[in-house]
């Protein structure tokens, strides 16, 4: 009976494991291009800050490194308040969103002349590389658990014949 409880959570843990296993080197380098692309994009922001009250000429000197990583834009000042939106001016929103939330969102700082100046959201897309490894290690995770109770259902089908066999 305690290979009930044991086998589907060694099989979870055991796909997980070979399943992510492969991932591994491959989210590293992702991760590295994510952080230089926040760097590219850091960058552009700060020597382009000056034109953030011209969100035309701010967007078309951003729209470049936007369109090469599917990228979408909020800029709010120190209080709060939202100053840009790429999205108003790219067209590139995604209808699905509202379903999946926001979570491959993450927020950077903006610091202009050593001092905060507001706060960037980025909003990528996630079935764009690199930012799909969030979502391919997502379905792995999620894989590995529906695997896990599968096998949970087998064998409690396995043994409830065994037992009336018997």
């Amino acid at each position: 009976m305690i290979l009930i409880i044991i086998a589907p959570i060694l099989f979870t843990l055991g796909f997980l494991t070979i399943s992510l296993s492969g991932l591994k080197d491959q989210a590293a380098s992702q991760l590295n291009e994510i952080e230089q692309i926040n760097r590219k994009l850091m960058d552009g922001i700060v020597a382009s800050y000056k034109d953030i009250d011209h969100p035309d000429e701010f967007y078309r000197m951003l729209a470049p490194l936007l369109d090469e990583y599917q990228l979408n834009l909020h800029i709010t000042d120190n209080l709060g308040q939202p100053v840009f939106d790429s999205a108003r001016y790219s067209g590139k929103t995604r209808p699905e969103a509202a379903l999946t939330g926001n979570q491959h969102n993450y927020h950077l700082p903006i610091v202009v002349n050593g001092n905060i100046a507001g706060t960037v959201t980025v909003i990528p897309d996630p079935d764009v590389p690199p930012y799909n490894i969030y979502t391919r290690m997502t379905t792995y995770v999620f894989l590995s658990i529906g695997a896990g109770f599968l096998s949970l259902i087998v064998l409690l089908v396995l043994f409830t014949h065994i037992i009336t066999k018997s």
